[in-house]
């Protein structure tokens, strides 16, 4: 307020207290607040700026007759995995599903949000043992726990160390069956269709004579893994070993070739000449051989042995 000097009605001058022009600029209207204080001159209060919020801006608005508040909106940001939200006035940060938002590839991944960007991880499985193989079904996420070291094969040992290291080792036949009176064989472990057996196998150069005499085909012969080579026996008159009974080696079950000599043995007893005076009898060995499967099958007195592979047409080993 001021004292201005004004002229009466009666055309006398008089002081009068009256609002200055700054009061009477400093009225409020629909964008501001208002006031003309001592000392300070207009204070003025933004009313817009009071009404705003974080998620509604108002400005004032100049352009018409009379000016006003008029509302902005705010800008909700959005990305791949993130959403922006307005609650009580404030804007919150929210994430969405991942699982609909990212879409990882199968069910062996998850989705994480990193800087609003989808990222995906592989699904940890549930154990860490270095001897597993855990394999994640893509479909179902569901895990396969099997075995690391495993060859297919039923005559190894599968071994695996406490780093995970495969190992396979041999299984030995050795302690299982009784090779003493078996010169002429080894043992051998054969891969059967849900299991292994352990089998008495023929040396590959190797066959056994009338006599049940092992003989080697050739005069210097490397042992094999504990495998017993006898030497190279003489030829022998076929009349004489008719007398004598079998060697052990028999006991187990007769070879075909065996079967076949023996009975040639017979013949030739009953005609009264001898095996050398006909034939030597690595000779008729041979032609024993060639012939084996029928013989051994048309004789009363073969019988298969599942532990001894002693035929030598055996063709599966």
């Amino acid at each position: 307020m001021e004292y201005v000097c004004k002229k009466q009605g009666d055309k006398s001058w008089a002081w009068e207290y009256v609002p200055t022009e700054v009061n009477l600029t400093c009225k409020t209207d629909d964008c501001s607040f208002r006031e003309c204080r001592v000392g300070e001159g207009c204070y003025v209060e933004d009313t817009c700026r009071i009404q705003s919020t974080e998620c509604a801006t108002f400005s004032c608005d100049v352009s018409g007759a009379s000016p006003k508040c008029v509302y902005v909106n705010t800008t909700l940001i959005e990305t791949e995995c993130t959403k922006e939200i307005c609650n009580n006035g404030k804007i919150e940060l929210t994430q969405k599903d991942l699982t609909e938002a990212c879409n990882p590839p199968d069910k062996c991944y998850y989705s994480v949000c990193v800087d609003g960007a989808c990222k995906y991880e592989k699904v940890e499985p549930p154990g860490n043992d270095p001897c597993s193989v855990y394999t994640c079904d893509p479909a179902t996420g569901d895990w396969k726990i099997t075995e690391k070291c495993t060859d297919g094969l039923f005559c190894t040992q599968d071994i695996c160390t406490v780093f995970g290291e495969c190992k396979y080792t041999p299984i030995s036949c050795s302690d299982e069956l009784d090779m003493d009176n078996y010169p002429c064989f080894v043992a051998a472990c054969k891969e059967d269709v849900d299991d292994h057996r352990c089998v008495r196998k023929l040396m590959h150069n190797a066959y056994i004579d009338v006599c049940g005499n092992c003989i080697v085909e050739k005069e210097d012969s490397e042992s094999q893994s504990g495998s017993y080579f006898a030497p190279k026996s003489e030829s022998v008159d076929l009349l004489e070993c008719t007398e004598a009974p079998p060697k052990p080696i028999l006991t187990e079950g007769l070879a075909a070739a065996t079967i076949a000599l023996i009975i040639l043995a017979a013949v030739l007893v009953g005609a009264g000449i001898t095996a050398s005076g006909v034939v030597g009898t690595k000779t008729l060995i041979d032609r024993a051989k060639s012939a084996n499967n029928q013989t051994a099958h048309s004789n009363p007195l073969f019988e298969e042995n599942d532990t001894e592979m002693s035929n030598p047409a055996y063709t599966g080993e």
